[in-house]
């Protein structure tokens, strides 16, 4: 019997596509599951689908793995926010996806939003959930929630939403669970990073 058909299986090219071209640097799963829905109509498959595909094409892949910081790194020129058929990212935006704490440190105090929306409701702490889980999986590193918890310092709000999900609520979906801790104990402390100014250190 021939095999049985999936959800995926129209995009699964598409996908492979975006994870085998390095012109716009690694992408992220989010990344791809946005530009399927946005681009291509997607709907009806889950995160976990589509992460696990993504997982399998970066596990066969006959390149070395390479961490994700570096990965990107080296395809984002320096200079103005870099456009992709799915998003404009802004500078705070290229240190999340590098994880540069210095360099978003520096650029929250200089006064850049740190509820920067790339203009399709991923926020700097959505994108920096995204990246950390991401890395982790490619890597095989520890998870780590650094930038998460420093966003958070800052006064990003982890109630934010996003096609009616919450960033703590897509932390939880995507597995992100000590993102997603840090998250819960911030809101139930009050978030205190809400009075941070810029400047301030």
């Amino acid at each position: 019997m021939p095999p049985r058909q999936s959800r995926l299986d129209p995009y699964k090219d598409l996908i492979r596509d975006m994870v085998q071209s390095h012109h716009h640097g690694r992408r992220t799963v989010t990344s791809i599951m946005r530009t399927l829905a946005t681009d291509h109509g997607m709907t009806g498959i889950s995160y976990s689908v589509i992460r696990n595909y993504v997982v399998s094409l970066r596990g066969t892949s006959r390149q070395p793995r390479r961490r994700l910081r570096d990965t990107v790194a080296s395809a984002i020129p320096p200079g103005p926010a870099r456009k992709t058929p799915a998003m404009t990212w802004s500078p705070a935006h290229i240190a999340v996806e590098q994880q540069d704490l210095p360099r978003l440190r520096d650029l929250l105090d200089a006064g850049h939003d740190v509820e920067d929306d790339d203009g399709h409701g991923w926020t700097l702490l959505r994108h920096a959930v995204d990246v950390e889980h991401d890395s982790h999986l490619q890597s095989g590193g520890p998870l780590h929630a650094d930038v998460t918890a420093f966003l958070l310092a800052r006064g990003a709000d982890p109630l934010r939403p996003c096609n009616g999900m919450t960033v703590i609520a897509e932390a939880e979906t995507c597995g992100h669970w000590l993102a997603a801790q840090i998250m819960q104990a911030w809101i139930s402390r009050g978030s205190p990073g809400r009075d941070h100014q810029p400047g301030q250190k």
